[in-house]
């Protein structure tokens, strides 16, 4: 007889999954929903980005936009697994923000990538907003490699000042 308390998922592709995986959604996700009360105007992006990231934890997804969980190779067993979740976290996110903003990250590809271009497009919003006395260190800031999130870059102009 099984034990009822089996911490394992038997999926479909035959891939058994842990309960506790990032691969497993529940029978409660679907692309449909909004995960935070908030929408995403682009004034509120600090809270709506700590509200999304509280919520993405909390369904073990975040790895989805941070870029930790990895696609695997179209070859592992897990492949479809990802795609499935990073297609549903990709729609959370699409689903908690304003449609023009939205509209702006539409065709990437993977949840990570609308989260990193949304970072930027909001770093830029902030530096482009800000008065002619701050162009120095924004100018350093356009250089970087990569943009800073948007509290980095506030607490770059902190330290500049």
């Amino acid at each position: 007889m099984a034990d009822s308390n089996s911490n394992t998922n038997s999926v479909s592709s035959g891939v058994t999954t842990s309960s506790d995986s990032a691969y497993v959604l529940h029978p409660s996700d679907n692309p449909g929903i909004s995960l935070v009360t908030q929408s995403l105007t682009g004034d509120n992006y600090a809270t709506w980005c700590r509200a999304m990231h509280m919520a993405l934890m909390a369904k073990n997804k975040f790895g989805f936009v941070d870029g930790t969980i990895r696609k695997p190779d179209s070859s592992d067993a897990k492949a479809s697994q990802w795609e499935q979740c990073n297609r549903m976290v990709y729609s959370w996110i699409l689903n908690s923000m304003h449609h023009d903003i939205a509209n702006s990250v539409m065709y990437a590809e993977k949840a990570s990538k609308v989260w990193s271009e949304l970072n930027d497009q909001m770093v830029m919003q902030f530096l482009m907003g800000l008065n002619e006395s701050y162009n120095a260190i924004c100018s350093q800031i356009l250089l970087m490699d990569l943009l800073p999130t948007v509290s980095r870059a506030y607490s770059l102009l902190l330290q500049d000042e």
